[in-house]
């Protein structure tokens, strides 16, 4: 705290001195007002020098907010925030477009990913991309809970996490799909593309559609925060792998 209290008093030092000099000539100048071209040299001198400490200083508080908030952009390489996933989507579609390594989600049955671009994970997977999900366990009661945030009827959730394991033991190729259960609900969407980071809330009240999202670049506190968090998660016990020969129809 020490060494950040003088850093930022070093940066206003140069203001702080032209401020003094200033005040000093204006007083100079009032001292010597008998002769009147050495009081207005001076006197001119001293309130310049006063006007430009000020508009320093007020320039260096300015730029000094903006570099904070810069830096804490530059700190967590925060690159966007979307108003809904509905837009942030655009952006998620774009980056599975050119998918080369994985694909890493969080979420409940992931309906409207899966009916709209049913053919782009096909794609993404015969191209390689590694695909993992980490899902709520279908059978545990407490899904009515987001059944009841997101004012769907009671087993909405459910059916969506059933159709999302059907979808992926359809083909040999899905069959490649890695999903997980989890016996907590998620309170965060967590979606993954390569070296992208998608997050958001489920908030009471709202279609997951909906809700504000907010995109990482790698490099930054917050994609490693997540991709931690993820990795932590799927290599947990309380995360027991899905096997395909226990999938009942749906």
């Amino acid at each position: 705290m020490d060494d950040r209290r003088d850093y930022r008093l070093s940066e206003y030092l140069w203001q702080i001195i032209v401020l003094l000099i200033g005040i000093i000539a204006i007083i100079i100048s009032f001292i010597v007002k008998d002769t009147g071209k050495v009081f207005s040299t001076i006197n001119g001198i001293g309130v310049s020098l006063l006007l430009s400490g000020i508009l320093g200083v007020f320039m260096n508080v300015l730029f000094s907010r903006k570099d904070e908030k810069y830096k804490v952009c530059e700190e967590w390489k925060i690159k966007n925030i979307y108003f809904s996933r509905t837009i942030a989507n655009i952006t998620v579609d774009s980056y599975q477009q050119s998918a080369k390594k994985n694909v890493d989600i969080i979420a409940f049955g992931l309906s409207s990913w899966r009916q709209s671009k049913e053919s782009l994970i096909d794609n993404m997977l015969s191209n390689g991309v590694k695909i993992r999900i980490i899902t709520m366990n279908p059978d545990n009661p407490i899904l009515t809970m987001r059944d009841q945030a997101e004012g769907k009827p009671e087993g909405y959730t459910k059916k969506s996490i059933m159709e999302l394991r059907t979808f992926f033991k359809k083909t040999s190729i899905r069959r490649k799909v890695k999903i997980k259960y989890h016996n907590d609900l998620p309170l965060d969407l967590y979606f993954r593309v390569d070296n992208h980071v998608f997050v958001g809330p489920y908030l009471f009240g709202k279609d997951s559609q909906q809700m504000i999202t907010y995109e990482f670049e790698k490099g930054g506190k917050g994609f490693d925060y997540y991709t931690n968090y993820f990795d932590s998660l799927w290599n947990g016990t309380s995360t027991p792998e899905l096997n395909y020969a226990d999938i009942d129809s749906v």
